[in-house]
């Protein structure tokens, strides 16, 4: 079979390998719910990747013939990954091509990359020199990466430049990442720089999509914190504990799905 440079199969066979070269190695029901395709067609393309080299095939998984786990920040085990899958997709279907989406700082908001796709006309903007590489891989789109100095992990930009060349960016969608609520109604990042740039990303948009990682509320902290009422929709792998869900409530928000698995919930605006 040729597969065409703008093919729908070349572009999947693209970004499983990149998952798998990612994660280190990854099972075949994984694969299938964060790419939304059937267990036989996932086994099809792991058939035709190993014969290019790009993986190995195992006992149902797949594994990386060069692993770069430690640059992803995924847990491997089962449970966690087929979680965070569910999220990334749940996180992909509230992004419309209506204008450039920007994806920020941290290791799993570029994960989000690979679903997107199946939109036409997309316009990424990247905080992070190794989200281009994977974005040029999955996606054929238009991609502008931001100015700013490299953060300590040598792939976030970030510092006043990155804040400067925000306001020149038209941003229909931002994707982000925190690590949890706090008790005082924040949304906990990694650090102030984080926080800084989240306020400024968060101004230019026309609304903002957090990936919560902890499902447990977290006491408050002073640095890299911004309001839980400056976004429109907290996304979780699992469902969060009482005292998130108490304060989303407070907060406006109300849960957008019928189910507990990786739950996304809406603020409601006045």
């Amino acid at each position: 079979m040729v597969l065409g440079a703008n093919s729908g199969t070349l572009k999947r066979r693209l970004t499983l390998a990149e998952l798998v070269r990612r994660q280190g190695e990854m099972r075949v029901d994984e694969l299938s719910a964060m790419l939304g395709v059937s267990a036989v067609t996932i086994r099809s393309d792991l058939n035709y990747l190993e014969e290019q080299g790009l993986l190995i095939r195992s006992f149902g998984k797949a594994l990386a013939t060069n692993p770069l786990v430690a640059k992803v920040g995924l847990s491997q085990t089962g449970p966690a990954v087929a979680q965070t899958a569910r999220m990334l997709r749940n996180v992909a279907s509230l992004i419309e091509a209506e204008g450039p989406v920007l994806i920020g700082h941290g290791k799993v908001p570029k994960q989000v990359i690979p679903l997107l796709n199946g939109l036409e006309n997309l316009h990424l903007i990247l905080s992070d020199i190794e989200a281009v590489s994977l974005a040029r891989q999955c996606l054929d789109c238009n991609i502008n990466l931001l100015a700013g100095k490299l953060g300590p992990d040598g792939a976030t930009l970030n510092g006043p430049k990155s804040i400067q060349s925000l306001k020149f960016e038209l941003i229909d969608a931002y994707v982000m990442e925190a690590k949890a609520l706090s008790s005082a109604g924040n949304l906990i990042l990694d650090d102030r720089n984080a926080g800084e740039f989240a306020l400024a990303a968060i101004s230019q948009a026309q609304y903002t999509v957090a990936m919560v990682l902890n499902q447990n509320l977290a006491l408050d902290r002073t640095d890299g914190a911004i309001p839980l009422s400056q976004i429109d929709y907290a996304a979780f792998a699992v469902h969060p504990d009482l005292g998130c869900r108490e304060l989303l409530t407070r907060s406006g928000f109300e849960q957008i799905q019928d189910t507990n698995e990786a739950p996304v919930f809406r603020r409601s605006r006045p």
